[in-house]
């Protein structure tokens, strides 16, 4: 069940990435369709290993929440990376949630700064958030199998 959680989480980050990096906004209805099944194989694996806690699965949504209200706060993140990163930390855990958004913002921060010492990103430039999200999960679930 946990690999098939993994990889339901990677197609639906996959697909929000490419929305991200092409339209620059994801649509409502892939926010609403991939949150609700990453919900649903929470509660599913929840039951599943007899350890389904409401707690557990809101606890895990509190980093995404606080994206989400920076987002309304400031104008330097989107409403749908803090949307992605509840449905996400739904299905994981708020620790591994925490982890997730550090290592998307040091591949962001990295990328940003090869990108302005090359001269192809200037400081006023936008990047889509959503595909760093993706290569964080991407990271922490291998580095998580590996027993780090």
């Amino acid at each position: 069940m946990k690999m098939f959680m993994i990889w339901i989480t990677i197609l639906y980050l996959g697909i929000a990435s490419v929305w991200d990096l092409t339209e620059r906004k994801i649509p409502l209805s892939v926010l609403l369709c991939g949150g609700g099944a990453e919900i649903a194989l929470a509660v599913a694996a929840g039951v599943e290993s007899g350890g389904w806690s409401p707690a557990r699965i809101l606890a895990g949504m509190i980093p995404g929440a606080l994206l989400l209200a920076l987002a309304r706060i400031g104008d330097q993140a989107g409403s749908a990376d803090g949307l992605i990163l509840c449905a996400v930390g739904a299905v994981e855990s708020y620790v591994f949630a925490l982890w997730m958004l550090m290592c998307a913002c040091l591949i962001m921060g990295g990328i940003s700064l090869m990108g302005m010492v090359f001269r192809r990103v200037k400081k006023e430039d936008r990047l889509p958030f959503v595909p760093f999200l993706t290569a964080g999960y991407v990271i922490c679930v291998c580095l998580r199998d590996r027993g780090l």
